[in-house]
């Protein structure tokens, strides 16, 4: 599972989930809405995306969560595995997509395997999720090639494939993955055109939702809150640190001071100490009066101060401070950039994380004859 992030959130967000068959040229396509190379792509016969990949991105103001499905598994690939894809796929579209786009290569065809598959979703999930789905052709940059206009390429396709694009209201673009530049920027502008109007058509509930959605939602949700009161106890400790970062800095210029106070005071006594050739004579000094002796005491008392200070609280001052450095940067280390939602999602990408295994565990309780609609669509 990868995971990419660009821009920043701004409260509105469209989340999409590609589906599509083996090199229906999913990845491609959302390469081109991001407009950057986040999702592994290249020509192959098997599939390159073997786990879900998702990418959260700004496009022209509007914010975008992209789910990229694995076209299919190995057929080593074990039940657990399949089902761990599944369940990190609903939840990182959680609470539901605003749109399922269906990616479909002009130059191919459409298998009865697809249809069944489609069929088998659509059963488990139900007849609403056309109101969220639409279709988007790639490889355009080929039918332009050819000159066969769009109209004419769609009058040409399957009965079969013609039901299911009715069912779909007929919402579709036409995207080239070669395109750069404005062009490449137009086609984006025109999907995201596409996808403001169906969830606008959908009103209030603009994003598709049923019982998985709305568990894996839950636990989404919960471990946000848990992301948000890790982050505020977060920034408490960091403020305790500082407190006691200004109170030792304190400390230690209060002792700096002093040993100046000290080096000033023995100058004094130094001086006072000389005889007229320049030398000391605190013994001589010390010998023949009283005045001498008490002299003599003071120098010994701060010359021992200031070694005590040196040697031990300035070294002492030190090591709390690098304990505290050592402290801020491991609390730095689990601060938690970006929102809430972004930070769960990016915990959720790694495979054997916490939230996906408990994530797995629980879609999975919830409901796997539901769960074998979306396998059967991502398996092609």
């Amino acid at each position: 599972m990868e995971e990419f992030s660009n821009g920043t959130k701004t409260g509105s967000e469209y989340r999409l989930v590609l589906l599509g068959k083996t090199g229906s040229g999913k990845s491609s396509t959302g390469n081109s809405i991001c407009g950057e190379d986040i999702f592994g792509s290249r020509v192959s016969e098997s599939s390159v995306t073997k786990t879900c990949q998702y990418a959260e991105t700004c496009r022209f103001d509007q914010d975008l969560s992209i789910v990229d499905t694995p076209g299919s598994f190995d057929t080593s690939t074990s039940n657990d595995v399949i089902m761990a894809e599944v369940t990190r796929c609903l939840a990182l579209s959680a609470p539901g997509p605003h749109i399922f786009i269906y990616v479909f290569n002009v130059l191919s065809r459409f298998t009865k395997e697809e249809e069944d598959s489609i069929n088998q979703f659509v059963e488990k999930f139900g007849e609403r999720v056309f109101d969220y789905m639409m279709v988007i052709f790639t490889r355009y940059d080929d039918l332009r090639r050819c000159s066969t206009p769009p109209s004419k390429y769609l009058a040409n396709l399957s009965p079969s494939f013609k039901a299911f694009l009715s069912k779909c209201q007929y919402r579709a673009c036409w995207f080239d993955n070669t395109l750069t530049g404005s062009e490449a920027h137009k086609q984006v502008q025109t999907l995201l055109g596409v996808i403001g109007k169906i969830v606008e058509e959908n009103g209030n509930i603009s994003y598709y939702t049923n019982k998985l959605y709305t568990e894996a939602e839950k636990m989404m949700k919960k471990r946000e809150e848990e992301i948000i009161n890790d982050e505020k106890k977060n920034k408490n400790e960091m403020s305790v640190l500082k407190i006691r970062e200004e109170h030792i800095q304190k400390e230690k210029k209060s002792k700096e001071w002093r040993i100046r106070d000290i080096e000033r005071r023995l100058g004094e006594l130094e001086k006072a100490g000389k005889g007229g050739d320049g030398s000391r004579n605190f013994r001589r000094i010390s010998r023949s009066s009283s005045e001498g002796k008490t002299m003599e005491k003071e120098v010994n008392f701060l010359c021992r101060e200031m070694e005590k200070i040196k040697s031990n609280d300035l070294k002492m001052i030190e090591k709390q401070q690098k304990e505290i450095q050592s402290l801020k940067a491991r609390l730095s280390k689990k601060q938690n950039k970006g929102h809430p939602r972004s930070v769960a999602r990016r915990e959720l990408s790694r495979r054997n994380s916490p939230l996906s295994r408990v994530i797995c565990r629980g879609i999975v309780a919830l409901g796997k004859h539901l769960l074998a609609g979306f396998v059967g669509l991502l398996l092609l």
